[in-house]
């Protein structure tokens, strides 16, 4: 989903949530088609999103509408991958993940309380910048983010006039009397103060935004076709082997760039 396929469905919704309350009584039907190919029905609760669950035995799920109006359904799964990807994804994007010492050399088997540095590297392929890229990184078990103070990661959006609109680069001429001069300074100023909680100075990236999580880093940015990287810390608190799942990526807004990097295994010893 994306913003805007998000609102149009909010309209949609509406649209026929307005329609169905016209109809007469319940018209949907919902069963499980099992493995064995014998039909269990499932009964849906009243009301214009009726949702109900279907077991682990279903193979199939059947809907029937006895109205004339189009009905659409959801079907939502949770769960883990039982079997680790073996192959990388490189959809218009391609990201890489490594995991070394605070010195710089690759490991996979640290000692309690340790710290390690996450390198992320990525690029866009085929292309020169792909905009609004989230970048997912979910964490081993064991481990936490160790976030850093303020001051190192602090990025001003506006870097020079070319970054500014034309209408406060115009301002900055204005009258003489400097008040254009202070707009420009004042907007360049107030969205600056973001600084991002990660990222050490080892980094040749900064994220526009970074969203850490208890499970995941989220960091949101441009990608260029020249590789780059970005690097933060985590710190062991649990001993014992913990799968890392693979980190991914993907555009915002262009649901068929994507990429997604290996698993990997770290050792924590007491």
């Amino acid at each position: 989903y994306n913003t805007f396929s998000s609102a149009y469905t909010i309209l949609a919704l509406d649209a026929v949530a307005t329609l169905a309350e016209k109809q007469p009584g319940q018209t949907l039907a919902l069963s499980e088609i099992l493995r064995d190919n014998k039909s269990r029905p499932l009964v849906l609760p009243p009301g214009l999103l009726p949702k109900v669950a279907f077991s682990s035995e279903a193979a199939q799920l059947q809907f029937a509408n006895s109205s004339n109006l189009a009905a659409y359904y959801v079907v939502n799964e949770s769960g883990f991958d039982r079997k680790l990807p073996d192959k990388v994804i490189k959809s218009g994007l391609e990201i890489l993940r490594e995991f070394t010492d605070l010195a710089g050399k690759p490991v996979k088997v640290v000692k309690l309380g340790q710290e390690l540095q996450v390198h992320l590297r990525f690029r866009a392929i085929d292309r020169q910048t792909i905009h609004d890229v989230a970048l997912v990184d979910l964490l081993p078990g064991g481990f936490e983010v160790v976030l850093e103070p303020k001051a190192e990661a602090t990025r001003p959006l506006y870097n020079d006039r070319s970054d500014m609109s034309d209408e406060y680069a115009e301002g900055e001429e204005g009258d003489g009397d400097g008040e254009g001069e202070y707009m420009a300074r004042g907007r360049a100023d107030s969205v600056s103060d973001w600084s991002s909680p990660l990222g050490t100075s080892h980094s040749g990236w900064q994220p526009d935004y970074a969203d850490v999580r208890e499970d995941r880093v989220v960091i949101y940015g441009s990608v260029g076709s020249d590789a780059q990287e970005f690097v933060y810390r985590i710190r062991a608190t649990n001993a014992g082997t913990f799968v890392v799942p693979p980190a991914f990526g993907e555009s915002m807004y262009e649901r068929d760039v994507q990429a997604r990097s290996l698993s990997d295994k770290l050792t924590v010893e007491k």
